[in-house]
This record gives structure tokens, C-alpha cells and sequence, in this order.
């Protein structure tokens, strides 16, 4: 059974991470200024972390998604994951009212639920790390 959930939660991952980074390839400026808006980076860095976060989600949603390097590609997600989740955990403690560009598009403001979620899926990419064939 424990095979068969961490497939699951492996292909899950693969899913979000895959659905993320072509959602931000779609409008890349738009990317770019959800990036400036968390006030994280200096400005000299968003242009790069907007172009490099996409392909790093596809490369390692990829891997998970065709079961190459998963060890590697969970703790990678892992990481990318609760990168995103301290951003959007700084934002709101920090009282920033912005869309979390997590997905592309607008109108997803940051929030207490988005919080949650992207605990869960740290905790979901962290087991499949775990998991996951060395």
C-alpha cells in the first residue's frame, strides 16, 4: 500500500510542479512582477528568478513524472516547495495583499489557505523524497 500512495503522491507533485511552471511560461512578465511584488529579491534578480523557476519546476516535475532520479527530484521539490511556502508566509506576516503567482493568472490572492496548501504539499513532496528509490 505504501508503494501505491507514494506513486500517487509522486505523480501528484509532478502534476502541480508541471501545471505551475507552464502556467508561468504563458506570460513571463506577468511572472516577473508576481516575483517583485513579495519584495524578497533585489530588482536585479526577479528578471533571473523569473526565467529560471519555470524550467527548474518543469525539469524536476518531469523527473517525478517519469519516475528518473525521484530521490533527487523529491528533495528538489521539496525544496522549491517550502521555498514558495516561506515566501508566501513571509507576505502575510508581513501584511502584503498580493496574487501568490503560483499557477499563472490573478485574482489567487496570497492567503492563510495558501499557506495550508502549499504546507501540504511540501509534506507530500517531502514524502515522496523519503520514499522515493535512491
Amino acid at each position: 500500500m505504501s508503494k501505491v500512495v507514494t506513486i500517487a503522491l509522486r505523480l501528484g507533485v509532478a502534476a502541480i510542479l508541471i501545471w505551475a511552471a507552464v502556467a508561468k511560461l504563458g506570460d513571463p512578465k506577468a511572472f516577473a512582477q508576481d516575483i517583485a511584488n513579495y519584495r524578497l529579491l533585489p530588482a536585479g534578480l526577479v528578471p533571473l528568478s523569473a526565467a529560471a523557476l519555470p524550467g527548474i519546476e518543469l525539469v524536476v516535475g518531469s523527473a517525478l513524472a517519469i519516475g528518473v532520479w525521484t530521490r533527487a527530484a523529491g528533495i528538489a521539490a521539496t525544496a522549491l516547495l517550502a521555498l514558495f511556502t516561506v515566501a508566501i508566509a513571509s507576505a502575510l506576516l508581513r501584511d502584503i495583499d498580493i496574487d501568490c503567482g503560483c499557477f499563472g493568472g490573478h485574482g489567487h490572492p496570497v492567503s492563510w489557505w495558501t499557506f495550508a496548501r502549499d504546507v501540504g504539499f511540501v509534506a507530500a513532496a517531502g514524502f515522496v523524497a523519503w520514499r522515493a528509490p535512491a
